[in-house]
């Protein structure tokens, strides 16, 4: 049996409509909520530095890579 799709209201950023979902995310045991922005077609996701600290990622052990958005940045 095929899993339904996850279906949600688009959040108007900037004035424009955004893919944009909000989840919980537990960081030393306390839960706080983190928007998203959904991109379906992307292969990776995104996140700063200093969140993925906060949220106790550690991100300097992983491999590089380097990607290009669609600002061109």
């Amino acid at each position: 049996m095929a899993t339904p799709p996850a279906v949600f209201r688009y959040k108007t950023v900037a004035g424009h409509a955004a893919p944009v979902v909000g989840i919980g995310i537990c960081i030393s045991e306390a839960w706080h909520r983190v928007e998203f922005y959904v991109d379906s077609g992307a292969y990776y996701t995104i996140l700063g530095g200093r969140f993925a600290k906060e949220i106790g990622f550690d991100f300097t052990t992983g491999q590089r890579v380097l990607v290009q958005v669609g600002d061109g940045t």
